[in-house]
């Protein structure tokens, strides 16, 4: 058994898991250890004990009394050097409760069944005795920008409440196809997300022009649905260029394949009561077509 048990906190991105699928896909366990550790108070939810079946809530505190590293290390992945000097580069600030980096495009922020590698494979390579690197929120596979990590279960919660309660503020950037229909203004269509109509809005404000048919946005989302503001610009008429999901134009503006969204700016007031506002340089697939003070 551990000396000191191990805590996690359960965040939106992992609310209604059952406990025993979270912690397979999560924490690599097999099945069978995690019903017989359940069973045998080994594994807890809030100090309390808990069945196999039972549905995480947001806040929840997963105990766990038993040290599974050796489990884990049969199933970690092996995380080429460039991948972790590629990481190393993009970070933007570190002290000791959190670290910002300007994530790149075409990296998942956590694993899957068709993901090879994920920004939440990478950070594990950083872990220590002291400090863990604890994902607060997710981009999109091929948005880009500024991604957070907590380094401790205090901080962890901590974002956790700003995030939640809407008390941190994000700018995007977007080159999307047509202009919006007002030169600032709100997107606020409904959009569907696990099965329920629900409510969504997204302030947007045109930078500029860049040809005929694309416009540079920044684009505020007050909230924070799934795909948010590549669902609300491609309803409006305004679909974000290199968006093979949500765009259907055929109009041969885009150069490549990558998507035009790039999280640039975050604005937050930190734990010891300290505005804090961080921005991301935009990747080389924005340059090719625009340059704007960052």
């Amino acid at each position: 058994m551990a000396n000191t048990p191990k805590k996690i906190l359960v965040t939106n991105d992992y609310e209604n898991y059952r406990i025993d699928r979270f912690l397979i896909k999560f924490l690599s366990l097999p099945k069978s250890l995690i019903h017989k550790d359940l069973r045998k108070n080994r594994i807890k939810v809030n100090r309390k004990k808990t069945k196999f079946d039972y549905r995480l809530v947001i806040g929840d505190e997963i105990v766990l009394f038993k040290d599974y590293k050796a489990n884990q290390a049969k199933e970690k992945k092996a995380i080429d050097a460039k991948s972790i000097l590629k990481f190393k580069n993009s970070i933007l600030l570190k002290n000791k409760d959190y670290l910002v980096i300007n994530k790149w495009n075409g990296i998942a922020s956590q694993g899957g069944s068709k993901i090879n590698i994920s920004i939440d494979d990478i950070i594990k390579e950083f872990n220590t005795e002291d400090s863990k690197l604890r994902l607060v929120h997710r981009l999109d596979k091929e948005t880009s920008g500024i991604m957070m990590f907590a380094l401790n279960i205090q901080s962890s919660r901590y974002f956790y409440s700003l995030f939640s309660n809407r008390k941190i503020k994000k700018t995007y950037y977007a080159i999307v196809e047509n202009r919006p229909p007002n030169k600032r203004g709100f997107f606020k269509d409904h959009i569907i997300e696990k099965g329920e109509d629900m409510n969504a809005e997204t302030r947007y404000q045109v930078v500029r022009k860049i040809d005929e048919s694309l416009y540079l946005l920044k684009l505020f989302p007050k909230t924070g649905r799934k795909h948010q503001i590549r669902i609300h610009c491609s309803i409006n008429g305004c679909p974000i260029l290199g968006d093979s999901k949500y765009n259907n134009s055929l109009t041969g503006n885009n150069k490549g394949n990558s998507l035009f969204l790039h999280a640039g700016e975050i604005e937050f007031i930190d734990q010891l009561g300290k505005k804090i506002n961080i921005k991301a340089e935009l990747p080389v697939h924005f340059r090719k077509y625009i340059k704007i003070d960052n």
